[in-house]
């Protein structure tokens, strides 16, 4: 058991003391607590997985060859199916990003096709 998981349970048993004495507001802070150290025991797993190995082919397995131009709706369904959270206009925009880098997606004026 890693330090964060063993604090984690550590504050949920507190937790669950204070709770059975009353002390639902000290409960409340503590579950508080909890959350906000899974929340940021998930973004460190990722962060520790890219540091591992953040080649490209690992996170954005699409080779140029079978890379087409992706509509708005393919970049959400292929960010959900690579991660845990819901795709963003930034993340929309790194993909169009990456198929110019290949040449492809839309240009400036909105046309498919080679840039």
């Amino acid at each position: 058991m890693d330090k964060k998981t063993g604090l984690i349970l550590r504050l949920q048993d507190e937790a669950d003391l204070c709770r059975n004495d009353g002390a639902n507001d000290i409960a409340a802070l503590l579950d508080e607590a909890v959350e906000a150290l899974r929340d940021r025991n998930h973004d460190t797993q990722v962060g520790e997985k890219w540091r591992e190995d953040s080649r490209l082919e690992t996170w954005f397995p699409l080779t140029a060859e079978k890379l087409a131009p992706l509509t708005h709706m393919q970049i959400v369904m292929l960010w959900g199916d690579r991660s845990d959270g819901p795709s963003t206009p930034e993340i929309v925009s790194f993909a169009r990003h990456v198929e110019r880098a290949h040449g492809i997606g839309p240009n400036v004026a909105g046309e498919r096709g080679p840039l």
